[in-house]
């Protein structure tokens, strides 16, 4: 192969393997074809890393919208923690959740998702004898719910995805032929359909709001089995912590990663892609080039729709999308909120949070922000323990737990849905909703008057809710007051409409098989939320783990997979980023998230002014 004008020249001995996109499957991808000996090279259109799974500093605190809990943290199932253990993920400290969620509606006793089933159980059927017109009908549907759980509490998780005979064999005997049935069976019950089995408005409200109504209720089940296991703990850094692992884990393979590189076109001669060429005028030439970006801005806007099949015209027309996130984030000093349990037998060293996701509360009346009228709000605090206060001595992570009463650092995050054009209706500029345009890149919204004033708003409306639900007293001193709109999302990853995880499962499309190679061009792959049907942090791997694999076939060669430990690059980063603060300007965004993490790249341009 030539020199490449990128300046790289690969060697005889080595392929190149080209990705654009440096969120999770992107640095997936990156780390499993470096493991199996390419020349790996990542393309990131931004001068931030992760994509979706990155935080931003305040003030000393991380403001994280994405990451709850992490399946597989524990290394059970044991299929997911083999493939956090191959990115490095292995390294990171978990803490597990006594709670999964709650749901609130005023007035009304709460439904509290508790992470051991026995609890859950008892609880929910508390509440049918409270609010049931028929308890005796809710407490057997409950039993049923608690029993596939059970069952489900000893399998592998059904998303592996299988690349041989061999593979599929090995995958059905962990799972077991009985919970492959079950869960195919509920898998053809939406939550919304699942909800209306009870009596309880409160729990059928429960059941129909907190996930996705046309969601197959067997996904839901699985999460509480896996909860009542163990192995959904949060990682200790939230999502920053995740996407340091991985960038730590790629370098340590000798993969290089070029910031502020936009792809503006996809080189093909004949049947076959040759490399990629950058809005600046370079060309990396590659052998495989892998797509780890936005799937509509890849096939449509490159590719002008002459590489779909039925198939994906079907799925791009007519599937649903998850929308976009409004975040605010809370820095609060002398609190005195219970946000974990100290360490319990037999895990000596970390403590317990209270819940994993959070409060689900509806909204009576509810307000209007962007157009939008809000039926329900997430709400989530996080102390010390979670490693998104980053103490003054610079030295992380940290796993103090504050006793009753003792005042500390925490973090409220309030959420929720949100469509990007709404806020984008704010600014005049309707170009984004289809994603490109010279106001893209401009970012020309930052400088509309009555979007930042809409996002002052939305940020005095969650203080206030928060100091009457907590009480102002044990809030303490709020030093750090953050507002993320579904534009400052689409910002960072470019996502179409800010899709914070692609498609919405339903009974109809959960098991849908997305083809990784673009058709017509055997050598241009897709990686992450967009050939999945739901997105997620560990499918999200193990989409970059088929694709390499379908790569090494393609080049007759033995795919291998290595686990590797990042803790000592892991450790270094954080404890760089405890030590280098970026004011707050709330309401303003800042232009970057600030825990820099060590890589190779141009030099950085201007920086885009702040959202």
């Amino acid at each position: 192969m030539p020199p490449s004008p990128d300046g790289a020249v690969p060697t005889q001995a080595k392929k190149r393997v080209v990705i654009v996109g440096a969120g999770i499957a992107g640095l997936a991808t990156g780390i499993y074809s470096a493991m199996n000996g390419y020349d790996s090279v990542i393309l990131e259109q931004s001068h931030s890393l992760g994509g979706i799974c990155q935080g931003w500093r305040r003030k000393g605190y991380m403001c994280d919208g994405c990451c709850h809990w992490l399946v597989g943290s524990n290394a059970k199932p044991s299929v997911l923690g083999r493939f956090l253990r191959d990115v490095g993920l292995g390294s990171l400290h978990y803490i597990d959740p006594d709670e999964y969620v709650r749901y609130e509606v005023p007035g009304k006793p709460p439904v509290i998702f508790y992470s051991n089933l026995d609890r859950l159980s008892a609880h929910l059927k508390h509440v049918a004898s409270l609010t049931a017109t028929d308890p005796d009908h809710d407490y057997k549907v409950i039993d049923t719910m608690i029993g596939i759980c059970r069952r489900f509490v000893g399998a592998d998780i059904p998303v592996y995805e299988p690349t041989s005979a061999g593979e599929g064999i090995r995958f059905m005997r962990g799972f077991g032929p009985l919970n492959i049935y079950l869960f195919m069976k509920w898998s053809k019950v939406t939550m919304d359909d699942f909800a209306s089995r009870f009596t309880s408005p409160v729990i059928t409200a429960a059941f129909r709001y907190l996930w996705p109504p046309v969601f197959p209720v067997a996904h839901f089940l699985m999460t509480l089995a896996m909860m009542h296991r163990g192995s959904c703990g949060f990682p200790v850094g939230g999502a920053q912590a995740i996407t340091n692992c991985l960038v730590a884990r790629f370098r340590a393979l000798s993969g290089r990663i070029e910031l502020g590189s936009t792809v503006s076109d996809i080189q093909i001669e004949g049947s076959k892609v040759t490399g990629v060429s950058t809005k600046d005028g370079r060309v990396f030439q590659a052998d495989h080039v892998v797509w780890g970006g936005d799937g509509r801005k890849l096939l449509f806007d490159l590719l002008k729709q002459r590489y779909m099949n039925s198939a994906l015209r079907q799925l791009y027309n007519s599937a649903l999308t998850f929308k976009g996130v409004c975040c605010v984030t809370i820095g609060l000093k002398n609190c005195t909120l219970s946000t974990a349990s100290p360490p319990t037998p037999p895990y000596f060293d970390t403590p317990h949070a209270r819940s994993a996701v959070g409060d689900y509360i509806a909204l009576d009346p509810a307000p209007v922000f962007a157009g939008e009228t809000i039926k329900q709000l997430q709400v989530h605090e996080r102390g010390e323990e979670s490693g998104l206060i980053l103490p003054e001595s610079g030295q992380f992570p940290a796993f103090s737990v504050a006793g009753p009463g003792v005042p500390h650092k925490a973090t409220i995050t309030v959420m929720y849905e949100s469509a990007m054009s709404a806020w984008l209706g704010l600014t005049g500029d309707l170009q984004l909703a289809g994603e490109g345009g010279p106001a893209s890149e401009e970012h020309a919204y930052a400088r509309s008057p009555a979007y930042q004033a809409e996002k002052a708003r939305l940020g005095r409306f969650c203080l206030e809710f928060c100091e009457r639900r907590f009480g102002r007293e044990a809030m303490g001193e709020v030093e750090m007051l953050d507002v993320a709109t579904p534009l400052t999302y689409h910002r960072y990853t470019r996502n179409y409409n800010a899709s914070s995880q692609g498609w919405v499962p339903t009974p109809q499309n959960w098991s849908q098989n997305v083809d990784r190679r673009v058709p017509g061009l055997p050598n241009l792959y897709m990686a992450g939320q967009w050939v999945m049907i739901a997105g997620g942090i560990p499918p999200a791997i193990m989409c970059a783990n088929s694709v390499v694999k379908m790569i090494c076939r393609t080049d007759k060669k033995q795919f291998v997979a290595k686990q590797g430990d990042t803790s000592g690059l892991l450790l270094s980063c954080c404890t760089a980023a405890a030590r280098a603060d970026v004011p707050s300007v709330f309401p303003a965004e800042a232009s970057s998230p600030a825990i820099p993490v060590p890589i190779v790249s141009p030099p950085v341009p201007t920086p885009v002014p702040a959202l």
